[in-house]
């Protein structure tokens, strides 16, 4: 089934990523291209805590949706600037 053209976007103050960066939770937020304009890692204590954060981001204007994935467990976690070690040098 062929899909139409994607509808335009409305951009407000939370597809431009700013109206995420008051949550506390928030650790990253970046603009992405393809199907989902912005992801938003959180770091929270609580499943609660993550689904109040989400409903507060799904109210943003501009947010016409949202999904929601939780990781279930770590296999890259080095720090910004690292090098990798096949990297000549």
């Amino acid at each position: 089934m062929a899909r139409g053209p994607r509808p335009p976007r409305r951009r407000g103050r939370a597809a431009d990523g700013r109206g995420h960066a008051r949550i506390p939770e928030v650790v990253i937020s970046d603009i992405l291209s393809g199907d989902f304009d912005i992801v938003v890692r959180l770091e929270a204590a609580s499943l609660e805590c993550v689904r109040g954060i989400r409903e507060d981001i799904a109210r943003m204007p501009g947010v016409r949706d949202t999904v929601t994935a939780l990781t279930l467990s770590g296999i890259v976690n080095r720090p910004r600037g690292a090098r990798s070690s096949t990297e000549p040098g």
